[in-house]
């Protein structure tokens, strides 16, 4: 089976081809699919039918195959054959394991209606100051349904600003992993998976955090994502040859742009299907995020992001029986209204469409210092509980209904409160007209559908 091996010699081998040419023949060639395979983004309909979901995969296997991935340093391509691309969707793990001990977490293959929900891995994911930074993550660790300690992007330590390419990115992310142990342990909750460096960008830092007292393989991952659209570099090589030394199971991103190349939804979900199988092939990868963002650099809330990530998920689980991941993110900030509808929108949308890990519960675009608040990942917990097993039908008029309630506030969410304005740091609680916010919005939310006891 194709692997990394063949990845680098037909970087070095394949066909040169200028950049810019290369994204001319990509988006001529995912328009001509989107078209002949009939898909079209529906907005009323986040949660995809069977039909649309296997053309998308089909369309993006022949994408794939048609156009190649591009090697951004060699200005080569990496051409693949249909059968060898096949040949990496259908050899995927269909169980994975993390963790350690008694927080050891096995994800299995679920489908759209099974009742049970997907695993969770709920965590700030947005910058954080060094002192905010464990209460911060405790907030999401208290959650008993957690299984991953998904933690910030701390901005500074030791009074070097975290700078990717720059000593001061060893420094900052290793300190990173010492807070997430930290939080970890005052969670009580030893062996839990997540220990990761979560800004660590170039390989030098990743590597930096694998160690003695650090992050460990079964505990953490390393990010590893193809770049939009269809293109890597030799980084991400090197990369998969450290996972595949250390028995490190790669976690990988094939984030796609909608908006950009890729002009629509429709298009966007070709290319994150053939974005994820690029990548298995060299990674040898058995999980995936599918997770999109457009223009603006939203991620989530939107209606056609949530179809494209939905779109895929459920494309991967019609075709192959990995565990698939996406992100859920809300663009309003901590203890708003449209912050904790927009976490029900996609708790709802992803387990309909099959999806086997949500990683939840971030607001604020994960973009503004400090604005974050485990209540949100309680309301991922509390919704995927319950809308777990949903029919694809209910599903829909669901989040039609959620998605109704804040979509006029895309361009102008509200900013919310500071993680230290909305929760007691020290107690790691959610302060009261917090909590009464919280039941408020469950109630309006069981009123649209969503049926909580």
């Amino acid at each position: 089976m194709i692997g990394v091996n063949e990845y680098i010699d037909r970087s070095l081998s394949g066909p040169i081809l200028k950049e810019v040419e290369f994204d001319l023949r990509y988006s001529k060639k995912v328009r001509e699919l989107a078209a002949d395979f009939s898909i079209e983004y529906n907005a009323d309909e986040v949660v995809t039918d069977d039909k649309t979901a296997a053309s998308i995969f089909e369309a993006g296997v022949e994408l794939l195959a048609s156009v190649g991935l591009y090697n951004k340093d060699t200005r080569r391509i990496i051409e693949l054959t249909q059968k060898e691309i096949m040949e990496v969707a259908k050899s995927r793990q269909h169980s994975i394991t993390f963790g350690s001990g008694f927080n050891t977490v096995t994800i299995n293959e679920r489908r759209p209606t099974n009742a049970h929900p997907p695993i969770l891995f709920l965590g700030p994911v947005c910058p954080l100051s060094e002192a905010i930074y464990v209460p911060a993550c405790l907030s999401f660790l208290k959650i008993p349904e957690n299984m991953g300690c998904l933690g910030g992007f701390l901005i500074e330590a030791e009074g070097f600003e975290n700078r990717s390419g720059y000593p001061h990115e060893l420094i900052v992310t290793a300190k990173e992993v010492t807070l997430n142990k930290e939080a970890i342990r005052r969670a009580g909750r030893p062996g839990l998976f997540g220990c990761l460096a979560a800004s660590a960008v170039t390989p030098a830092a990743i590597f930096n955090t694998f160690g003695p007292g650090m992050c460990t393989s079964m505990e953490s991952v390393v990010p590893l994502q193809i770049m939009p659209e269809l293109k890597i570099i030799w980084d991400k090589l090197n990369l998969a040859i450290f996972c595949q030394h250390h028995d490190i199971h790669p976690l990988t991103d094939g984030m796609g742009v909608v908006g950009g190349y890729a002009r629509n939804p429709a298009e966007s979900a070709v290319t994150l299907v053939a974005n994820i199988l690029a990548n298995w092939g060299f990674s040898h990868a058995s999980v995936a995020i599918a997770w999109s963002t457009d223009m603006k650099g939203h991620w989530t809330a939107k209606k056609p992001l949530l179809w494209t990530n939905s779109a895929v998920v459920k494309a991967f689980d019609l075709n192959t029986s990995n565990p698939m991941f996406s992100f859920g993110t809300a663009l309003a900030g901590p203890m708003t209204e449209m912050a904790l509808f927009e976490s029900a929108a996609y708790s709802v949308a992803y387990p309909a469409s099959g999806i086997e890990v949500i990683i939840g519960g971030t607001t604020g675009n994960g973009a503004d210092l400090d604005y974050t608040a485990g209540l949100h990942g309680q309301m991922v917990v509390d919704v995927t509980k319950v809308a777990s097993g949903l029919e694809r039908d209910k599903a829909n008029e669901i989040v039609n209904k959620i998605v109704a309630r804040y979509e006029s506030l895309y361009d102008n969410p509200p900013r919310g409160l500071t993680f230290q304005e909305c929760y007691d740091v020290v107690r790691v609680q959610p302060k009261p007209e917090f909590v009464i916010l919280y039941e408020n919005v469950k109630t309006e939310l069981n009123k649209m559908g969503v049926p909580f006891n």
